[in-house]
């Protein structure tokens, strides 16, 4: 037997899991929820996973998976539903006692030492976790929708002072990985809170703010996307009717076609495993204001010597490799020249950490 949660993950586990007997249970909570916060924005319940997962075991449920459509952007809620599976110490109230989102600081605190190698950074997630982010969209499913807010800017601004805060911190990470997920955040932080901007201008009928706001949004939003899922984020606000095109409508003039951002490289999906004898094709975006000159492949068996393999243009900015069919486990970057000569690496730890795939029979 199982259940997801109701409405949309608002609702607790259900306590009737606690009667059925003679059978397997599986709680089935939201990590995130489409209708009440939108699949276009950022959703951190991390203590609303401790709080399934412990109301799950208390039911005495034998199984508990998380419903997700996006990947990157759940990171600390996925991370906090898996912990809890296996670890519930900091449980200590009975369901009727616990409010719907428990106390994260823990949590947060060895999260971001783990993806930043800077525990500080923790207390701003654990500050806007569970419902205490303001919201950037209006509710609606399934992304919600940028409807003009009346609501001038500057008494919203202070609900978004974290992004200048956690920004700050920036100059004390150290490691390139550290780094590249760090800005993951501070650009999706930016680009949630340029969206709620974007609704204030429209609310202004100030289409020059408009436009300047939804530019940092857009521009924001593609320094983050590394999955098929950031792809659908984008596709979101090129297609929704109530996002591009609504606030293509209060602009009154085309959005830029222009790529606006910082070079850098999309490898999607990103595979860690590999069937033996499987020709793995990598899929790979090189973004640039300007048509890069070239994108090739090192590769090699873990210990052996590299490779080098051509990337085949497809159109605009992507490219594909096909790599030699895997016979053991190996290791390989991709590696782009912009026009003007930069090289890019990917993943951001190359060439000293590169993607590693394991060969499985």
């Amino acid at each position: 037997m199982s259940a997801i949660n109701r409405n949309t993950g608002l609702t607790e586990v259900d306590s009737a899991f606690a009667r059925i007997e003679g059978r397997e249970k599986w709680a089935i909570p939201w990590l995130e929820s489409d209708w009440h916060y939108g699949l276009g924005t950022i959703q951190l319940h991390a203590g609303r996973m401790r709080r399934d997962a412990s109301d799950a075991l208390e039911y005495g449920c034998t199984g508990l998976m998380g419903l997700h459509w996006r990947t990157d952007i759940l990171g600390p809620n996925i991370s906090a539903l898996a912990q809890a599976a296996w670890d519930q110490s900091w449980n200590t109230l009975s369901s009727s006692d616990k409010p719907r989102s428990l106390p994260v600081d823990d949590f947060y605190a060895d999260w971001a030492q783990a993806n930043f190698g800077l525990k500080e950074a923790g207390a701003i997630f654990t500050a806007i976790d569970g419902g205490n982010l303001q919201k950037a969209v209006q509710d609606g499913c399934p992304t919600g929708s940028l409807s003009p807010d009346k609501t001038p800017w500057d008494s919203l601004a202070p609900q978004f002072a974290f992004v200048n805060e956690f920004g700050k911190l920036r100059q004390q990470v150290q490691g390139a990985g550290n780094l590249s997920r760090f800005d993951y955040w501070l650009n999706m932080f930016k680009y949630h809170m340029a969206l709620s901007q974007t609704r204030c201008s429209m609310g202004a009928k100030n289409p020059d703010d408009a436009l300047k706001n939804w530019t940092v949004a857009y521009t924001s939003l593609l320094a983050t996307v590394n999955t098929p899922g950031g792809l659908g984020m984008v596709v979101n606000m090129e297609v929704h009717p109530d996002w591009g095109p609504a606030v293509a409508g209060a602009v009154g003039k085309p959005f830029t076609k222009k790529y606006l951002g910082n070079p850098r490289i999309i490898v999607t999906p990103v595979r860690s495993v590999a069937a033996k004898g499987e020709e793995l094709t990598i899929k790979i975006i090189a973004l640039d204001k300007q048509p890069v000159k070239s994108v090739s492949i090192k590769f090699r068996p873990l210990g052996g010597k590299w490779q080098d393999l051509p990337a085949v243009h497809m159109t605009s900015a992507v490219f594909k490799a096909v790599l030699p069919s895997a016979t053991e486990d190996f290791e390989y970057q991709v590696i782009a020249e912009t026009s003007t000569g930069i090289k890019l690496n990917w993943p951001a730890t190359a060439p000293e950490m590169n993607q590693t795939v394991i060969v499985m029979e």
